[in-house]
């Protein structure tokens, strides 16, 4: 089947692309963070007249040392979730050219499925969609570095938003799982605080009432990878429609250390 795509501007603001280097202070010492940033606003449209339109707009800071690079491309990955056949070729690339390589590959899969779309349907209506991602770095007084993405993503006028956080051992150079932090996440005990606190969020008093209220209805309560690790306290994030429909947003629940 011949297609017929028109493909607009696929890295026209890449120009844009630049580091900026930032201080994020350090929450036990004088000494800041160095911190480095990429910004990319950029768009790809497939298809004639108002076809799929494709729009990134990422502010992504990475730690400026170079002695990080991995870590880096780690803190990215987690947060872009590349196409797997990206993973294999990291050795050596710096933070901006692996972000590079996210765009060229999402840009592409998505010319791939709608330009076939498209071809069959070429007076299909419009499905546009914004992906805009920032990032913050903070140190909290136990060393341990918070870094936290919040993404949004609209689709065909739709817009979900939420965080996902990620907690760094700079000495160890590596992302802490909860795991580390605590010694058993699946611990009924553990599972029970972090119920009990969404209770008196939401005004009920037990599991079966917090169920009836929309939350946990199709998975049994858990304690989930995604969460911020303060000074005093271990608050987990359930992005939206993980635990409850997705009207309801992101859910943050904090449980003391």
């Amino acid at each position: 089947m011949k297609r017929h795509t028109t493909f607009i501007g696929v890295f026209a603001l890449m120009a844009m692309m630049m580091f900026m280097t930032m201080c994020c202070k350090h929450g036990a010492a004088n000494e800041p963070l160095l911190v480095d940033s990429v910004v990319v606003d950029t768009s790809t449209v497939v298809g004639k007249n108002n076809g799929a339109r494709y729009h990134l707009a990422l502010n992504v800071k990475t730690l400026a040392d170079s002695t990080y690079r991995g870590l880096n491309i780690a803190l990215i990955d987690s947060l872009l979730t590349p196409n797997i056949v990206d993973l294999y070729d990291t050795v050596g690339i710096s933070p901006r050219e692996r972000i590079e390589m996210y765009i060229k590959s999402n840009f592409a899969a998505y010319k791939a499925f709608y330009g076939t779309v498209y071809a069959e349907e070429p007076q299909a209506g419009t499905a546009n969609t914004d992906f805009r991602l920032t990032t913050e770095i903070e140190r909290n007084d136990d060393g341990i570095v918070n870094y936290i993405g919040t993404i949004e993503s609209i689709q065909n006028g739709q817009t979900t938003t939420y965080a996902t956080a990620l907690n760094i051992n700079l000495e160890q150079k590596r992302i802490l799982a909860l795991a580390d932090v605590v010694p058993d996440p699946s611990d009924e005990k553990f599972v029970s605080k972090i119920v009990k606190q969404m209770c008196e969020q939401i005004g009920v008093s037990d599991l079966p009432s917090l169920e009836s209220a929309g939350y946990f209805n199709h998975t049994p309560p858990y304690a989930p990878e995604n969460f911020i690790l303060d000074n005093d306290a271990i608050t987990f994030i359930y992005i939206p429609g993980e635990i409850a429909d997705r009207e309801k947003g992101e859910i943050r629940v904090s449980i003391p250390r």
